[in-house]
């Protein structure tokens, strides 16, 4: 099967919001619970974050999903041929770090 891909964030998005539904479908009224953030601090905040049980199963079907995404639809994100190009480039670098890419990432914004 021929690969097509798209845009990294509308495939993250995509399959977030696919893996999200399931997720608030399956935990109803017990899919989200109040955390406090930066406790202890002059920041301190609250806010709704999946419950550890919601969380696993989210995760779980995220990865479900994007398998299923790349395996029946044939469909991937960009970020595979992002990180060729990246490899391609740098390859005559001896000292570049090819993790996470403060560029890559801006461009999500």
């Amino acid at each position: 099967m021929e690969k097509t891909h798209i845009n990294n964030c509308r495939f993250m998005e995509f399959i977030d919001e696919m893996a999200t539904q399931i997720t608030e479908m399956n935990f109803g009224e017990y899919t989200y619970k109040e955390t406090i953030m930066l406790e202890g601090s002059d920041r301190q905040y609250t806010q709704m974050m999946f419950s550890e049980e919601a969380n696993d199963f989210y995760m779980e079907k995220y990865d479900e999903y994007e398998a299923m995404a790349n395996n029946i639809m044939g469909v991937y994100s960009d970020n595979e041929l992002t990180q060729q190009e990246w490899e391609t480039e740098c390859e005559h670098k001896q000292d570049v770090d090819l993790g996470i890419h403060d560029d890559y990432l801006d461009r999500c914004n």
